[in-house]
């Protein structure tokens, strides 16, 4: 059986999320890594083309031609081009990333369900000790890094963005000193030692329970001896 016959028919007939990027609707596509341009769908926006990092993505904008600006990317820009932050495809298109490891017969190490779970701003994620991050208990490729994690007066937490369930970037940040938002507040996160309280908590929950079933095979194994 070819590749091509391996696709997912989910590919096909899917409905994909969408983002706005300066007032134009994108969707996104994590299979593909693209966005494509709702109104126009030829027109398509590669990962490729990206600066790519951890918890984001960032390329400067042509609004005029709605593709990536191709100019030098250093200031002054022009005024049609604009410098855009986005979260991972993956993070905003957990289906269609799911389908593509699928398909690649890809796996990802670590998913497990046997974690630590804390609310943050209402939702529940997991305590991922294995990627150094919070992941989101309905998208696992959703993760918070626990370095995102700041303090504020006596409090520790994040300024929490409830709409993509994640930190909200610097700049959005920076622009509640001059105008606040209905979905970015700051949220209280554990402190460094009380998170690591958790984990190790964890993982001597794990480890206890280890040895129970060692125990356990260790006497199967003895009356199957007698």
């Amino acid at each position: 059986m070819t590749k091509k016959q391996n696709i997912s028919s989910e590919i096909f007939t899917r409905k994909l999320p969408v983002i706005v990027i300066e007032n134009i609707e994108f969707y996104v596509d994590a299979y593909h890594s693209m966005l494509i341009e709702k109104e126009n769908e030829i027109n398509k926006i590669y990962a490729l083309e990206m600066m790519r990092f951890e918890d984001h993505f960032e390329f400067i904008l042509d609004i005029s031609s709605r593709r990536i600006y191709d100019g030098k990317w250093m200031e002054p820009l022009p005024d049609e081009a604009r410098y855009i932050w986005i979260r991972p495809l993956w993070a905003t298109d957990p289906e269609g990333m799911d389908l593509f490891y699928k398909d690649n017969n890809s796996v990802r190490l670590g998913d497990n369900a046997d974690l630590p779970v804390i609310k943050i701003g209402g939702f529940d994620f997991y305590v991922d000790d294995l990627r150094n991050s919070y992941r989101e208990v309905a998208n696992k490729w959703n993760l918070i890094n626990f370095k995102e994690v700041i303090k504020q007066g006596e409090e520790y937490g994040i300024y929490f963005d409830s709409v993509v369930k994640n930190a909200a970037f610097p700049h959005e940040v920076e622009g509640l000193k001059t105008s606040g938002s209905d979905h970015i507040a700051f949220v209280k996160l554990p402190s460094g030692q009380a998170l690591a309280d958790i984990i190790k908590e964890h993982r001597t929950k794990i480890s206890s329970a280890n040895m129970v079933n060692t125990t356990d095979q260790k006497e199967r194994k003895k009356r199957k001896s007698i």
